[in-house]
């Protein structure tokens, strides 16, 4: 598994990255619409994928979209200060669900539009709990919420997050472009 400096050393020094983050084989299928429209238009950006799961990075390590392939650092401050100081990531994307506070902070304090894409939320989740202060502060960190449906527009309101937006789910757009070729 490859840390901080495994990363930034394969980052050639005044690349423009973008960085998406994939909890697993899954999230990494609802990313990869995006990451191809974003090579489309930003053309002169790499992209920079990273894991949680060994799935997830192996079937990521021979995506072509995608310049760099990685694990995640693990999730300490340090880590996430010398990873986003490093590798410098115009713009940030977590998939879905995969939360790591020290990371999303690390991006939010530098300003770095910061996005959830394909996410859905049941009201049975922590961030909806009187208990869940620390989740909803993590969600709070993020400049906008791309969700999946109405419900979890509706329940992100209820807790005064209002940055947020329903652009459905992605892995259809996937499923739609594997069908027609």
């Amino acid at each position: 598994i490859g840390g901080v400096k495994e990363i930034t050393t394969s980052i050639r020094a005044g690349e423009k990255i973008i960085w998406m983050h994939c909890a697993s084989a899954g999230e990494f299928e609802q990313g990869k619409p995006v990451i191809e429209e974003l090579k489309k238009y930003y053309d002169n950006h790499k992209i920079l994928v990273t894991f949680f799961s060994p799935s997830g990075y192996s079937i990521g390590k021979n995506y072509k979209q995608a310049d760099y392939v990685f694990y995640l650092p693990i999730d300490t401050p340090k880590n996430a200060k010398r990873f986003i100081q490093n590798v410098q990531p115009t713009l940030v994307i977590f998939v879905k669900y995969d939360f790591w506070y020290h990371h999303l902070k690390a991006v939010a304090d530098r300003k770095i539009p910061l996005l959830l894409i394909s996410s859905i939320f049941r009201n049975n989740q922590v961030f909806f709990k009187w208990y869940g202060g620390f989740n909803r502060k993590m969600l709070k960190l993020f400049s906008w919420l791309f969700v999946q449906d109405e419900a979890s527009k509706d329940l992100l309101l209820s807790i005064n997050i209002k940055n947020c937006s329903v652009s459905g789910d992605t892995r259809f757009d996937r499923v739609a472009s594997i069908a027609a070729v």
